[in-house]
């Protein structure tokens, strides 16, 4: 696994560990990874950003999210996804960085969405890697201490087990609080969705309907990994698009 230059940044008072890969590109893409108990955090992006930068000339940022690799962890309720989203101006700042290409998988696009919401004017543009078109089925109602339970029991029969169960909890209290489907009518800038290809055209009406600008595509391979399922022909299809005029 191709870890880039990693270095830990202080983005407004939080620590967050980046990885880099290109350098001095003129347009940059700052990934957000998904969570999960056995989450890589960033890393996972290593693959596709070598391609990103070998073919389309860019440069790639991929974050540790709080409690996610080497980023500390914060306490729950700065798990909000506004509170998420507002991380993002201050990292720019500190890398220097006055816009950038959002992409997100899974609960990273998620919170990409509160991002482009949020902070418009620091994106060029948003790519969700198969998320935003699909509300994550967490029970808003449900108390943080008690996701917490269910999450350290799942921890418990968890093999490679790498992020701290209350982290995970946190997470998916948060976005329960703040869906990415309240976003979506202030998506202004161009979107591009990497949909699993098992996604039904029902699934995808909503988000469609919402974001009518958006780009749809999917990988020939089913899964909610997009990038290992669509491979480099899928990286290649996001590369071209964020090159298009």
């Amino acid at each position: 696994m191709d870890f880039g230059t990693e270095r830990l940044i202080d983005a407004g008072g939080t620590a967050l560990q980046v990885r880099t890969w290109g350098e001095d590109a003129g347009r940059d893409v700052l990934c957000w990874h998904g969570v999960g108990l056995t989450s890589p955090g960033g890393a996972r992006f290593g693959e596709a950003a070598r391609q990103l930068v070998r073919d389309h000339g860019l440069g790639v940022v991929a974050l540790d999210a709080p409690g996610f690799g080497g980023s500390p962890a914060l306490e729950p309720a700065r798990y909000h996804p506004h509170a998420l989203a507002d991380l993002v101006p201050a990292l720019l700042d500190a890398l220097e960085l006055e816009r950038v290409v959002f992409m997100g998988y899974s609960w990273g696009g998620d919170i990409g969405c509160h991002v482009a919401a949020r902070h418009a004017k620091r994106l060029s543009a948003l790519v969700l890697l198969d998320a935003g078109y699909l509300d994550p089925p967490f029970d808003p109602a449900l108390p943080y201490q008690q996701r917490f339970e269910q999450s350290r029991r799942l921890a418990a029969r968890t093999e490679g087990l790498c992020v701290d169960p209350a982290v995970v909890a946190a997470v998916e209290h948060g976005i329960a609080q703040a869906l990415p489907s309240a976003t979506r009518a202030r998506l202004s800038l161009p979107v591009l969705l990497v949909a699993d290809a098992a996604a039904s055209e029902d699934e995808l009406a909503g988000f469609r309907g919402d974001v009518p600008h958006a780009e749809v595509i999917r990988p020939h391979r089913p899964g909610h990994n997009v990038l290992s399922a669509g491979g480099a022909e899928t990286v290649r299809a996001i590369g071209d698009w964020l090159q298009a005029p």
